[in-house]
């Protein structure tokens, strides 16, 4: 079974557009598990989203004057102790240092809500205002990998908007956010990281985060198989069907008792699974370990 990939959560602000990627998981639609969130701000909304959903939050503050790298190296070690495998930036408002680079190459990513290159470095809304200044017809997000150069990875999603005329920087703003979202989803996917969950591992992803079936995030599969019941569990496991909801019939083949033994004809006939042979067979050779079938008299003709 696949293990869900480990991810680490980063931001300065409210983490709105990381909201679709919590709730992919728990549909059982992504085989991944946001195991972290970190801010450097004790205030930032997005430690409030982890919390509520259930995800431990670590605020990690930085005092002026801080090394860049130095932060950093608080923030990789925070990661590192929940055995992170990818990084995910959300709104986080800090340029983070070549080390943390290095240490996270190809496991990072940001998103901009820009068509990357264009407009790269800005934030926010004059990024969205720098578009209609510009008099461009459309504009996006971008899921970029995290380099030393800002907002200058390789690009892994893009997705694109129209510009309508008549719009604002928050007009603008509200319909990429609104992209940003299904974005890091997709970007998740593409990571070299991350492994597809096998038909029955989803069906446990599933249900961690089924309510109606008692379950909850963090089950491990005897928790669910202890909720649920073990033979159903196994059984949706093997056939990898649809999860099983509590009061419904289960799927799986109920054990019907063994048929009864035909009676036993009168016939001296010899018989084959209760079966008589038919004149002309030979009688069926004996089992090994039985005794002897008793042959039968043979009349010969006299001349």
């Amino acid at each position: 079974m696949a293990s869900p990939l480990r991810i680490g959560l980063i931001g300065s602000t409210r983490g709105s557009s990381s909201q679709l990627t919590f709730d992919t998981i728990k549909r059982g639609e992504l085989n991944a598990q946001i195991v972290l969130v970190v801010s450097n701000k004790g205030d930032a909304g997005i430690l409030e989203r982890g919390k509520n959903e259930g995800v431990k939050a670590v605020h990690v503050p930085c005092k002026k004057g801080t090394p860049r790298a130095e932060y950093d190296a608080q923030v990789t070690k925070v990661l590192r102790e929940e055995g992170v495998e990818l990084v995910m930036m959300c709104g986080f408002m800090r340029i983070v240092s070549p080390e943390f680079c290095k240490d996270w190459e190809g496991r990072c990513i940001n998103i901009h809500p820009s068509l990357l290159p264009k407009h790269a470095g800005g934030m926010d809304l004059e990024v969205h205002k720098a578009v209609l200044d510009a008099g461009e017809t459309e504009s996006g997000c971008t899921v970029h990998l995290v380099t030393e150069e800002v907002d200058g990875g390789p690009i892994v999603v893009q997705r694109v908007v129209s510009v309508e005329p008549g719009e604002t920087p928050e007009t603008l703003k509200a319909k990429v956010q609104a992209e940003e979202g299904p974005a890091f989803v997709d970007a998740i996917r593409k990571s070299p990281f991350y492994r597809e969950a096998s038909p029955a591992a989803k069906f446990l992803l599933e249900m961690k985060a089924d309510p109606e079936a008692g379950t909850k995030l963090g089950d491990t599969p005897l928790q669910i198989a202890q909720r649920l019941g073990f033979q159903e569990t196994v059984h949706a496991l093997c056939s990898a069907g649809a999860p099983l909801r509590p009061g419904t019939p289960s799927r799986a083949r109920s054990a019907s008792p063994m048929p009864p033994r035909p009676k036993s004809s009168s016939s001296s006939s010899p018989r084959v699974d209760g079966a008589a042979v038919p004149s002309g067979y030979p009688p069926p050779a004996p089992r090994r370990g039985a005794p002897p079938v008793p042959s039968q008299p043979r009349t010969v003709p006299r001349p």
